[in-house]
Protein backbone atom coordinates (compact mmCIF):
# COMPACT_ATOMS: atom_id res chain seq x y z
CA UNK A 1 0.00 0.00 0.00
CA UNK A 2 2.52 2.38 0.95
CA UNK A 3 4.60 1.95 -2.84
CA UNK A 4 1.25 1.98 -4.44
CA UNK A 5 0.95 5.30 -2.53
CA UNK A 6 4.02 6.62 -3.12
CA UNK A 7 3.68 5.86 -7.13
CA UNK A 8 0.17 7.88 -6.93
CA UNK A 9 1.97 10.55 -6.04
CA UNK A 10 4.38 10.61 -8.54
CA UNK A 11 1.78 10.17 -11.30
CA UNK A 12 0.26 13.29 -9.60
CA UNK A 13 3.08 15.34 -9.45
CA UNK A 14 3.89 14.10 -13.06
CA UNK A 15 0.78 14.80 -14.89
CA UNK A 16 0.39 18.24 -12.89
CA UNK A 17 3.85 19.08 -14.23
CA UNK A 18 2.56 18.52 -17.38
CA UNK A 19 -0.08 20.42 -16.97
CA UNK A 20 2.10 23.91 -16.84
CA UNK A 21 2.59 26.14 -20.10
CA UNK A 22 5.64 27.18 -20.92
CA UNK A 23 6.54 30.99 -19.90
CA UNK A 24 7.76 33.01 -22.36
CA UNK A 25 9.10 36.41 -21.94
CA UNK A 26 9.22 39.10 -24.37
CA UNK A 27 11.05 42.09 -23.61
CA UNK A 28 10.13 45.55 -24.43
CA UNK A 29 7.48 43.89 -27.43
CA UNK A 30 6.43 46.12 -30.59
CA UNK A 31 4.40 45.41 -33.15
CA UNK A 32 3.62 41.83 -34.00
CA UNK A 33 6.36 40.88 -31.69
CA UNK A 34 3.72 39.82 -28.87
CA UNK A 35 1.56 38.42 -31.44
CA UNK A 36 3.72 36.42 -33.38
CA UNK A 37 5.42 34.32 -30.57
CA UNK A 38 1.89 33.47 -29.08
CA UNK A 39 1.10 31.73 -32.38
CA UNK A 40 4.34 30.42 -32.39
CA UNK A 41 4.48 29.18 -28.89
CA UNK A 42 0.92 27.45 -29.06
CA UNK A 43 1.66 25.74 -32.21
CA UNK A 44 4.24 23.50 -30.01
CA UNK A 45 2.04 23.46 -26.64
CA UNK A 46 -0.37 25.89 -24.50
CA UNK A 47 1.91 28.43 -23.75
CA UNK A 48 2.09 32.19 -20.98
CA UNK A 49 3.11 34.96 -22.62
CA UNK A 50 4.53 37.83 -20.01
CA UNK A 51 5.76 41.04 -21.40
CA UNK A 52 8.19 42.58 -19.60
CA UNK A 53 11.17 45.49 -19.81
CA UNK A 54 14.56 46.54 -20.05
CA UNK A 55 14.96 47.51 -16.47
CA UNK A 56 13.03 44.62 -14.98
CA UNK A 57 15.58 42.20 -16.47
CA UNK A 58 18.35 43.86 -15.99
CA UNK A 59 17.54 43.99 -12.42
CA UNK A 60 16.64 40.31 -12.31
CA UNK A 61 18.96 37.50 -11.20
CA UNK A 62 19.42 34.37 -12.97
CA UNK A 63 17.48 32.57 -10.49
CA UNK A 64 14.67 34.43 -10.74
CA UNK A 65 14.20 34.63 -14.35
CA UNK A 66 14.87 30.89 -14.40
CA UNK A 67 11.69 30.87 -12.07
CA UNK A 68 9.90 33.19 -13.95
CA UNK A 69 10.73 32.11 -18.11
CA UNK A 70 11.43 29.08 -19.80
CA UNK A 71 12.44 31.77 -22.43
CA UNK A 72 13.49 34.86 -23.03
CA UNK A 73 12.99 36.74 -26.14
CA UNK A 74 15.30 40.09 -26.65
CA UNK A 75 13.09 42.14 -29.30
CA UNK A 76 14.73 44.76 -31.45
CA UNK A 77 13.04 47.62 -29.52
CA UNK A 78 14.86 47.04 -26.18
CA UNK A 79 17.36 48.56 -24.23
CA UNK A 80 20.61 48.56 -23.05
CA UNK A 81 22.12 46.55 -20.68
CA UNK A 82 25.00 46.74 -18.01
CA UNK A 83 28.52 45.43 -19.10
CA UNK A 84 28.08 42.57 -16.59
CA UNK A 85 24.99 41.53 -17.56
CA UNK A 86 25.95 38.37 -19.81
CA UNK A 87 28.40 37.14 -17.33
CA UNK A 88 26.36 38.27 -14.00
CA UNK A 89 23.04 36.94 -15.13
CA UNK A 90 22.38 35.80 -19.15
CA UNK A 91 24.98 33.25 -19.23
CA UNK A 92 23.55 31.72 -15.78
CA UNK A 93 20.23 31.75 -16.96
CA UNK A 94 20.59 30.05 -19.73
CA UNK A 95 22.79 27.53 -18.03
CA UNK A 96 20.46 26.44 -15.69
CA UNK A 97 18.13 25.53 -18.40
CA UNK A 98 16.78 29.24 -19.47
CA UNK A 99 16.32 29.43 -23.65
CA UNK A 100 17.16 32.65 -25.29
CA UNK A 101 16.33 34.08 -28.25
CA UNK A 102 18.32 37.15 -29.22
CA UNK A 103 15.77 38.25 -32.16
CA UNK A 104 17.83 41.24 -33.90
CA UNK A 105 17.79 43.56 -30.46
CA UNK A 106 20.30 46.27 -32.19
CA UNK A 107 19.34 48.35 -28.74
CA UNK A 108 20.41 45.70 -26.96
CA UNK A 109 23.94 44.18 -27.94
CA UNK A 110 25.21 45.22 -24.47
CA UNK A 111 23.05 42.15 -23.27
CA UNK A 112 25.95 40.27 -25.26
CA UNK A 113 28.55 41.22 -24.26
CA UNK A 114 31.41 39.25 -22.95
CA UNK A 115 29.52 36.16 -24.65
CA UNK A 116 31.87 35.88 -27.93
CA UNK A 117 29.04 37.70 -30.30
CA UNK A 118 30.22 40.88 -32.05
CA UNK A 119 28.01 42.69 -33.61
CA UNK A 120 28.65 44.88 -36.89
CA UNK A 121 27.10 47.69 -39.26
CA UNK A 122 23.79 48.23 -39.95
CA UNK A 123 21.45 46.51 -42.74
CA UNK A 124 22.48 46.88 -46.44
CA UNK A 125 18.99 44.99 -47.39
CA UNK A 126 15.33 45.39 -45.52
CA UNK A 127 13.90 42.12 -46.76
CA UNK A 128 14.69 39.06 -48.97
CA UNK A 129 15.57 35.83 -49.26
CA UNK A 130 18.70 34.27 -45.96
CA UNK A 131 20.31 31.48 -46.65
CA UNK A 132 20.29 28.74 -43.32
CA UNK A 133 23.72 27.32 -43.59
CA UNK A 134 23.22 24.40 -40.92
CA UNK A 135 19.93 22.82 -40.52
CA UNK A 136 20.78 21.84 -36.84
CA UNK A 137 17.89 24.02 -36.05
CA UNK A 138 15.26 24.12 -38.80
CA UNK A 139 15.13 22.44 -41.67
CA UNK A 140 14.45 25.06 -44.05
CA UNK A 141 16.48 26.41 -45.95
CA UNK A 142 15.67 29.48 -46.72
CA UNK A 143 13.88 32.47 -44.91
CA UNK A 144 13.08 36.15 -44.68
CA UNK A 145 12.17 39.00 -42.22
CA UNK A 146 13.69 42.46 -41.94
CA UNK A 147 16.84 43.23 -40.90
CA UNK A 148 16.71 47.33 -40.22
CA UNK A 149 19.01 47.95 -37.89
CA UNK A 150 22.26 45.19 -37.29
CA UNK A 151 24.16 44.15 -40.29
CA UNK A 152 25.59 41.30 -38.90
CA UNK A 153 27.70 39.20 -36.27
CA UNK A 154 30.61 36.84 -35.77
CA UNK A 155 31.42 34.72 -32.47
CA UNK A 156 34.08 33.05 -30.99
CA UNK A 157 34.09 29.14 -30.98
CA UNK A 158 31.79 28.52 -28.51
CA UNK A 159 28.97 29.52 -31.48
CA UNK A 160 28.10 28.04 -34.63
CA UNK A 161 27.01 29.92 -38.05
CA UNK A 162 23.18 28.89 -39.51
CA UNK A 163 21.90 31.77 -41.22
CA UNK A 164 23.73 34.02 -43.57
CA UNK A 165 22.65 36.83 -46.28
CA UNK A 166 25.76 36.17 -49.38
CA UNK A 167 28.94 36.38 -47.42
CA UNK A 168 27.58 38.03 -43.76
CA UNK A 169 26.64 36.09 -41.00
CA UNK A 170 23.15 36.85 -39.67
CA UNK A 171 22.18 33.99 -37.49
CA UNK A 172 24.54 32.08 -34.37
CA UNK A 173 23.50 29.40 -31.76
CA UNK A 174 25.44 28.08 -28.79
CA UNK A 175 24.57 25.84 -25.57
CA UNK A 176 25.89 26.80 -22.19
CA UNK A 177 25.12 24.27 -19.45
CA UNK A 178 21.42 22.99 -19.97
CA UNK A 179 19.81 25.88 -21.77
CA UNK A 180 21.02 26.88 -25.44
CA UNK A 181 20.85 30.30 -26.73
CA UNK A 182 20.06 31.63 -30.86
CA UNK A 183 21.37 35.07 -31.78
CA UNK A 184 20.12 36.57 -34.82
CA UNK A 185 20.77 39.93 -36.44
CA UNK A 186 17.71 39.58 -38.37
CA UNK A 187 14.40 40.58 -36.35
CA UNK A 188 11.67 37.40 -37.41
CA UNK A 189 9.10 38.15 -34.33
CA UNK A 190 8.71 41.48 -35.58
CA UNK A 191 9.26 41.64 -39.30
CA UNK A 192 8.44 38.19 -40.10
CA UNK A 193 5.06 38.04 -41.79
CA UNK A 194 5.42 34.85 -44.07
CA UNK A 195 4.66 31.42 -43.54
CA UNK A 196 8.12 30.54 -43.76
CA UNK A 197 9.27 32.87 -41.22
CA UNK A 198 6.29 31.24 -38.57
CA UNK A 199 7.72 28.17 -39.14
CA UNK A 200 11.07 29.49 -38.40
CA UNK A 201 9.78 31.09 -35.25
CA UNK A 202 8.19 27.63 -34.23
CA UNK A 203 11.60 25.87 -35.02
CA UNK A 204 13.44 28.76 -32.73
CA UNK A 205 11.48 28.02 -29.81
CA UNK A 206 11.66 24.31 -30.26
CA UNK A 207 15.36 24.46 -30.48
CA UNK A 208 15.96 26.93 -27.33
CA UNK A 209 13.85 24.59 -25.30
CA UNK A 210 14.40 21.22 -26.58
CA UNK A 211 17.65 21.10 -23.96
CA UNK A 212 15.65 21.54 -20.68
CA UNK A 213 14.49 19.13 -18.46
CA UNK A 214 12.62 15.36 -19.33
CA UNK A 215 9.33 16.14 -20.62
CA UNK A 216 6.66 15.13 -17.40
CA UNK A 217 4.50 13.10 -20.04
CA UNK A 218 6.88 10.07 -20.06
CA UNK A 219 7.60 10.74 -16.43
CA UNK A 220 3.58 10.14 -16.20
CA UNK A 221 3.77 7.33 -18.31
CA UNK A 222 6.39 5.84 -15.85
CA UNK A 223 4.23 6.01 -13.00
CA UNK A 224 1.17 4.64 -14.40
CA UNK A 225 3.62 1.64 -15.52
CA UNK A 226 5.35 1.44 -12.37
CA UNK A 227 1.48 1.80 -10.35
CA UNK A 228 0.07 -1.34 -12.66
CA UNK A 229 3.44 -3.64 -11.58
CA UNK A 230 3.05 -3.09 -8.36
CA UNK A 231 -0.75 -3.86 -8.21
CA UNK A 232 -0.15 -7.20 -10.20
CA UNK A 233 2.38 -8.06 -7.81
CA UNK A 234 -0.17 -7.55 -4.79
CA UNK A 235 -2.48 -9.71 -6.52
CA UNK A 236 0.12 -12.64 -6.88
Amino acid sequence: MKMLKSFAFLLTFAVASAANAMVIGVIDPQGNTTSNATTAANTLEPSTIVTTNTAAVNGATAASLKASYDVLIFSWYGGSYSSTFWTDTLLGYIQMGGGVIFDGASSATSAMNGSGLSFFGSSTFSSGAQTVTDNAITSATTVHGANHHLGGLSGNSDWTEFLSHSTTTLGMYASFGAGRIIATSTDFFYHGHTTADMSFMVDELTWVTSASVPEPMPLALLALGLIGLAYSRKRA
